[in-house]
């Protein structure tokens, strides 16, 4: 796992990626030698230049979430091992019961989790949990459709997995593994600290309550069977629920059997 190349999308972030992902890894001590960085344009590169290690490597793709995360999976081979990370992930953290949760000790434990969990299920796409709550996370691996969240996530790259959105394009790829496997992993067990929605640059440039809220009534469209509206969260921001109905509907076509 040692070798596996750790993949970094970021835009208009550059202090953000130095100070936070580019910092942790470096206190992981992982070879930057795996960092594949993201950029929008060459103006971009320049100025990340400034701050990525000279081991690494710089690749401009193309502007919006959809197109880059389009580029990275035709970027690398079918079936090849990466991990992703946002720009901006401070820590990662490993569950140690309801009321506690330490620093993950190694990084690349991470990693290890996740494919095997993938070779011995089948998928090819797994995540940690979204929250860092120790009372909601969970000491165990799930196979079953859950949200595989954008900012910590590794898989054997599916170039055929082409996301058609730039919000919420992490829950469409958790659908769409999911289709073509049968199964998405969760390390329910692992979760980052991060700021979501709230860090300056990235998304965050373009996003609008308008346009993520566009964006989870085109998925519950567009995959129907797979998720619903979720418009009950506090932050009034609409969300989507991802269920496999069709999971639904076959146990309701087994025949109830009868006690003797």
């Amino acid at each position: 796992m040692s070798d596996i190349p750790i993949v970094v999308p970021s835009y208009k972030r550059v202090e953000t990626f130095e100070q936070k992902t580019l910092t942790l890894l470096k206190r992981y001590d992982v070879d930057l030698r795996r960092l594949h960085l993201f950029v929008a344009d060459a103006a971009e590169r320049d100025r990340y230049f400034r701050v990525t290690p000279r081991e690494a490597t710089i690749v401009v793709a193309e502007p919006g979430m959809m197109a880059v995360r389009n580029f990275i999976a035709g970027w690398f081979p079918d079936r090849q091992p990466i991990v992703c990370l946002d720009d901006d992930i401070v820590s990662l953290h490993r569950r140690i019961n309801a009321k506690k949760h330490e620093p993950l000790e190694r990084f690349d434990v991470m990693a290890e989790d996740g494919f095997e969990a993938c070779e011995t299920s089948g998928a090819r796409l797994w995540g940690i949990y979204p929250v860092l709550n120790a009372m909601f996370m969970k000491s165990r691996v799930t196979t079953d459709l859950r949200y595989i969240v954008g900012c910590v996530w590794g898989a054997l790259n599916n170039p055929k997995v082409q996301v058609t959105t730039d919000d919420k394009e992490d829950f469409e790829r958790s659908m769409l593994y999911y289709q073509r496997d049968d199964a998405v992993v969760r390390l329910e067990y692992i979760a980052p600290k991060t700021a979501y929605y709230s860090e300056p640059g990235g998304m965050q440039v373009e996003r609008t309550d308008a346009r993520v809220r566009s964006s989870a009534i085109y998925l519950t469209e567009r995959y129907p069977s797979l998720c619903t509206l979720n418009t009950s969260k506090k932050s009034g921001r609409w969300e989507v629920r991802l269920k496999d109905k069709r999971l639904q509907r076959m146990k309701a076509r087994r025949p109830c059997r009868r006690r003797p």
